[in-house]
């Protein structure tokens, strides 16, 4: 089998798998084990045929091999880094690892590159590409928030009291999250459990507005979510601060299709203004 078939079967699987995945982010923020594993058993698979059929030509092996290992120490390296810097869920961290294997290694189709780094981005490994797009596609987010809660305040100012918070502390709070009704908040942890998280919790006798930055287990998060949202019904509180959940993978996967046609944006961009 040829190369160019070889890649293109990655980049189909990967595309596949990728898509599926992001659905079911979008709808339920969970994704399932099978796709991890089948996504990194099938690249595998498909990396060793092309190492093989590279064999056969006698050049070129070695950098390929190379940029394989490159790429999985990479994604282990952002996983680690996602995971010290709590950017990053579970799933996040498992779907780098897992793109690393179904990566396609030959250059964007249209890199938008300048002339003279085009020849330096070819040895950067390429999930980087991906994890740089995904990133750069989640800058609007925090922005959105922000300015719905700026016309929300306008309709609804008695839902935007703080308390216990800072200035600036409330200027962060406005990008990363929103006040919520409580009405049938019980039913609808229950129901979605992971389309977000209380910023406010009962702290020492009265609602204060606390960031989570470090998940627990999904037991645990849902066993904390569920007090919560129990303790908000029995004391009738009307409305509370939430932080929504992103649905990451989503991100990832249109930062893979990116990567695939145009490499990694961040850099091409600084490329052409430096």
């Amino acid at each position: 089998m040829s190369e160019p078939v070889l890649n293109f079967l990655t980049i189909i699987i990967a595309v596949i798998l990728l898509s599926i995945a992001a659905y079911q982010d979008i709808k339920a923020r969970m994704i399932s084990d099978w796709l991890w594993i089948f996504m990194i058993g099938s690249g595998s698979m498909l990396q060793i045929l092309q190492f093989i059929t590279m064999l056969n030509s006698t050049t070129g092996w070695q950098e390929y091999l190379f940029s394989i290992f490159l790429n999985i120490i990479i994604a282990l390296l952002i996983g680690l880094f996602l995971t010290l810097s709590a950017l990053g869920g579970e799933a996040d961290r498992i779907a780098f690892f897992a793109i690393a294997f179904v990566t396609p290694l030959q250059s964007p189709l249209f890199s938008i590159a300048s002339p003279e780094y085009s020849y330096l981005f070819s040895f950067l490994p390429k999930i980087l590409g991906t994890f740089f797009n995904a990133y750069l596609l989640a800058i609007p987010v925090p922005i959105g928030i922000f300015f719905f809660n700026f016309i929300q305040k306008r309709r609804n100012r008695a839902n935007y009291a703080y308390q216990h918070n800072s200035r600036w502390e409330k200027i962060f709070i406005n990008f990363i999250g929103y006040p919520k009704t409580t009405t049938d908040i019980v039913k609808e942890i229950q129901t979605n459990p992971w389309h977000f998280d209380f910023l406010e919790n009962f702290i020492e006798g009265e609602w204060k507005i606390q960031i989570q930055l470090q998940l627990d287990t999904p037991e645990a998060d849902l066993e904390r979510k569920l007090k919560v949202a129990e303790l908000l019904e029995s004391e009738k509180k009307k409305v509370v601060w939430v932080q929504p959940s992103l649905p990451f993978i989503a991100f990832i996967f249109i930062g893979f299709i990116l990567e695939i046609f145009f490499g990694n944006l961040i850099l091409s961009i600084m490329s052409l203004v430096l």
